[in-house]
């Protein structure tokens, strides 16, 4: 692994845990949530603007992108009203079948991931009704 991407590996993981600590420290996890992405953008919108161009066929596909990010953070702010971050967020992140985001789409997902998923959402509905 070369030194730039070992750096923007630490880089990420260090902004993950400085998100997970924003959300469990902020009473409002709306709030804490909604500057995150705000942040996230106006740090992105300069690279957007003097980056690469986007192809018009693209645009559907960022458009789709863009909704989904709003479905997942309206579903993490509710996850972490009704529970607590420690329960919440390992539950998010286990809950993902291919971490890599195309395991569904294309059909790359083994029977063990099938099995995962079933016993997570298996616990969740055994931990809704308890």
């Amino acid at each position: 692994m070369s030194f730039g991407v070992m750096l923007a590996v630490l880089a990420a993981a260090f902004l993950n845990a400085a998100w997970n600590t924003s959300v469990k420290l902020l009473p409002d996890k709306f709030i804490a949530i909604s500057l995150i992405m705000f942040g996230a953008g106006a740090v992105s919108l300069p690279f957007a603007l003097l980056g690469l161009a986007v192809a018009p066929a693209a645009y559907p596909f960022l458009a789709l992108s863009a909704l989904l990010q709003v479905i997942y953070c309206v579903l993490i702010n509710r996850a972490y009203h009704t529970a607590d971050l420690s329960l919440a967020y390992p539950l998010i992140h286990s809950a993902r079948a291919d971490h890599s985001g195309g395991g569904f789409l294309a059909g790359k997902i083994r029977p063990a991931r099938y099995l995962a998923a079933a016993l997570v959402v298996g616990g969740l509905a055994m931990l809704r009704l308890a």
